[in-house]
């Protein structure tokens, strides 16, 4: 599949399919024999001190919708996420005291569900578009305040007491075009738009990692996509295609405006 047909085959709608997280068994695991329980860590993406491997585990267990939320002098915001549009990373901004009070033990993780109605009090947390779309969601603290929500997770087995979140940048080196992505004025507008300020630097963090892991998921098989600085980019083409630079433009920002609204015109394409 060619880039342009990678990218429309995503689109701004990329999340929009059916959410069917698979299942992780809470059985009688912790009854069975060290081995298998090794077995389930690594299945979790867990490390042995109960490390989670954030974008490996949504990744291996087809979760669509979850991120990160760190605490910043009291409040939680997000900053790293998966499926997620810009409007529910700017609604991440929550105070700890809701937090801690909601999931007061840290390790554990707590289910909320649309069936029991325990999940109504974290509606506000997601946009209008993605609110029909969460059926339930899993919160985890870990031990230096870091929240993980996963949407739509049915179960999580092991104690979980940190997170990773590694958005590793590929080296580039192949033949095709390539391009740099300019996304500095685009979430400055976003974040104005949405009268943030005060939150500015927070969230365009958070915005930046949201763009760069939605371009990578998008490109995955037709373009490397590498990172110079928070917002800045470099796509490359590893099959070489003659690909007319304005529908490149105009593709790029029909899929970022999944996060940046209209903002996302503001995208600056350079060849590199």
């Amino acid at each position: 599949m060619g880039l342009l047909q990678k990218l429309s085959a995503n689109g701004p709608a990329l999340q929009e399919k059916k959410l069917e997280a698979q299942v992780i068994k809470d059985t009688d695991i912790y009854q069975k024999k060290s081995k298998t329980v090794g077995l389930l860590r690594k299945s979790m993406n867990l490390s042995t001190d109960g490390r989670l491997d954030f974008f490996d585990f949504i990744k291996n267990n087809s979760i669509l919708f979850a991120q990160v939320l760190t605490k910043i002098n009291n409040i939680y915001i997000s900053e790293f996420s998966a499926g997620l549009d810009g409007q529910t990373i700017c609604n991440s901004i929550s105070t700890a005291d809701f937090w801690h009070g909601i999931i007061p033990l840290k390790g554990k993780a707590y289910t909320f569900n649309q069936k029991d109605n325990s999940l109504n009090s974290f509606y506000q947390f997601f946009s209008n578009s993605l609110k029909d779309k969460i059926d339930s969601i899993t919160v985890v603290r870990c031990r230096d305040d870091k929240i993980i929500l996963f949407c739509n997770c049915k179960k999580l087995s092991e104690e979980i007491n940190d997170v990773s979140c590694k958005l590793a940048s590929r080296e580039i080196n192949c033949k095709g075009n390539k391009y740099q992505l300019d996304f500095t004025q685009a979430i400055t507008s976003f974040i104005l738009s949405k009268k943030l300020s005060e939150y500015e630097d927070a969230l365009f963090t958070a915005l930046s990692n949201a763009l760069f892991y939605r371009l990578s998921r998008s490109f995955e098989d037709a373009a490397l996509v590498s990172r110079i600085s928070p917002a800045l980019f470099t796509l490359a083409c590893i099959e070489k295609e003659d690909i007319p630079f304005e529908l490149l433009l105009s593709h790029l920002k029909l899929d970022c405006s999944y996060i940046l609204d209209s903002n996302s015109q503001s995208l600056i394409l350079k060849e590199a």
